[in-house]
């Protein structure tokens, strides 16, 4: 029973509240079914009758989406006619009373919604500060992650990392992506200031160099796949052996001038099974304390200065896209994903996190047009349907033809629509500090208005835009809103720096204009 605690107000007058005997919960919330209140931690907050009632029906529906028309019968009573703003904003109103634990209502497209709680309520952030240092200036900060606390150990003054698993690293801090205050957890193996690739100055090939385990690691790696496995059917999750890639070398072409500059990746054959097996068991050591572990798999300072990831990193190396939409009114986006995924669930990314599929990306080898695809038959992951890791591409899959379809899967196929021949850019690569694995990181134009994108996407949802809800901040670090979201614990290290990434960007394209002019030089800059 939640401890007795000052009531919030309730209409036009002041009380206090405590739970009665019929109360349910979930989390660290518990609902009063008598009062139709919600209590979380002793401290009651008040909902309206609407709001209640559909907490409620979420409740009794937990981990399962309920439909719009269920809502509207057992909220408003069957046969009333209930506007779907009526719906929007009721749920508006449960998920602000959620406070940080809003992320638990999770949207579904053309359906309705669903609560769906973790295994465990989210951890309080520790108020352990980290040790102070000496006043002397050092050439290096050494960044590490202490699993009981979540912060970093860094220089006095700055603020706690994303909260991820990082391993001990001694870098400079010119070579993680930065903000005035902290980092994405991720290695800069390319990408600063104003330089970019566009996609005729980025150079692919394609090796079939099937990828093996570590003997060491098989055994450990079979069993972490079956537990995934149980798991991901017990609780509807997506879990798919798709044929993904990995990189296995980079080198980037200087010519003088940035517009100049080609960035030339070489990737090779990976399943989604490998890099589970491989990435999360380094994963799961390093969360039990073992930060040396990743040591014997990963050289990452050789790995910074000849781009051979191949033979520097023995694990599975798979390339992700991590994508930052831009509007022309200034706003960039950013996604909290949902919690029916296997990957990363409830966490902060980028507005579009795509992997590349060998299958569904694969162009011509002769004309490596991103737009025509060798394979324009789409399937479905969740259906365990199509090709799986066995698929070997007879073109090259393209990075490029991942985020085109990233856009219409997780946002809306007419999303590309507003996308100019132009609009889109790679701003870096990164090597993420918790999976341990590259990413591409994108920005991509989109001549519409932040509200505008949040309109179409809402009416014409791409099939994955269940995934995760898209907002917009300001493309400026001065703006506290933006600083807010940075700030977050709850990040994806390779989407923190794919927005870190695009917002420098954007600053020194055009450093003394606003980001609406930014976009304009950006929409025409090849």
């Amino acid at each position: 029973m939640p401890k007795k605690s000052q009531g919030l107000t309730k209409g036009t007058g002041q009380g206090k509240h405590r739970p009665s005997d019929a109360v349910s919960g979930f989390g660290d919330f518990r609902l009063d079914l008598t009062q139709e209140m919600v209590f979380r931690e002793g401290r009651a907050i008040h909902l309206r009758p609407k709001a209640f009632a559909a907490l409620k029906l979420f409740y009794e529906r937990i981990n399962r989406f309920v439909t719009y028309q269920e809502l509207r019968d057992s909220v408003w009573g069957k046969g009333f006619r209930v506007e779907d703003k009526n719906i929007v904003e009721t749920v508006g109103e449960v998920r602000d009373k959620l406070g940080n634990c809003r992320r638990w209502i999770v949207t579904r497209p053309n359906t309705g919604y669903g609560l769906f709680v973790p295994e465990r309520p989210p951890a309080k952030r520790s108020k352990r500060r980290a040790p102070k240092t000496s006043g002397r200036r050092q050439s290096a900060r050494v960044f590490v992650n202490r699993p009981e606390s979540g912060e970093l150990n860094q220089k006095p003054g700055s603020s706690p990392s994303s909260g991820v698993l990082t391993p001990v690293v001694p870098m400079d801090e010119n070579n993680v992506f930065s903000y005035p205050g902290g980092h994405a957890s991720a290695i800069r193996l390319y990408g600063r200031a104003d330089a970019y690739i566009s996609p005729e100055r980025l150079f692919l090939e394609y090796e079939d160099e099937p990828y093996e385990l570590p003997k060491e690691m098989r055994r450990e790696a079979k069993e972490r796949i079956d537990r995934l496995t149980r798991e991901a059917r017990e609780h509807n999750r997506i879990f798919f052996n798709g044929p993904c890639a990995r990189l296995l070398r980079w080198h980037h072409n200087q010519h003088g001038a940035p517009e100049l500059d080609t960035l030339e990746l070489v990737l090779g054959p990976v399943g989604w099974y490998q890099f589970e097996g491989t990435n999360g068991v380094i994963r799961d050591q390093l969360r039990q304390g073992l930060q040396s572990s990743y040591k014997r798999y990963v050289d990452l300072q050789t790995l910074q200065q000849d781009g051979d990831l191949q033979h520097r990193c023995k694990l599975s190396n798979m390339i992700g896209n991590a994508v930052t939409i831009f509007t022309s009114d200034g706003k960039v986006g950013y996604q909290q994903r949902g919690q029916r995924q296997s990957s990363v669930p409830g966490l902060l990314t980028s507005a579009v996190a795509e992997n590349v599929n060998r299958y569904k990306d694969e162009v011509s080898r002769k004309d490596r047009d991103s737009r025509k695809l060798v394979n324009p038959v789409r399937y479905d992951a969740r259906l365990n349907t199509g090709p799986d890791d066995t698929y070997r591409p007879k073109g090259i899959p393209h990075l490029v033809a991942a985020v085109r379809r990233g856009i219409q899967e997780e946002t809306s196929p007419i999303l590309m629509d507003y996308v100019g021949s132009l609009g889109i850019k790679l701003t870096g690569l990164a090597f993420g500090l918790d999976n341990l694995h590259p990413d591409a990181l994108w920005i991509v134009l989109m001549d519409l208005t932040a509200e505008r994108f949040k309109e179409l996407r809402r009416d014409y949802p791409g099939k994955d835009a269940f995934e995760g809800d898209i907002e917009f901040v300001p493309a400026t670090l001065i703006a506290s809103s933006t600083q807010d979201v940075l700030r977050r614990p709850d990040w994806v290290p390779a989407g923190k720096a794919s927005l870190i990434r695009a917002i420098q960007l954007i600053g020194a394209i055009n450093p003394r204009g606003t980001p609406s002019k930014a976009f304009d030089i950006l929409a025409s800059a090849r």
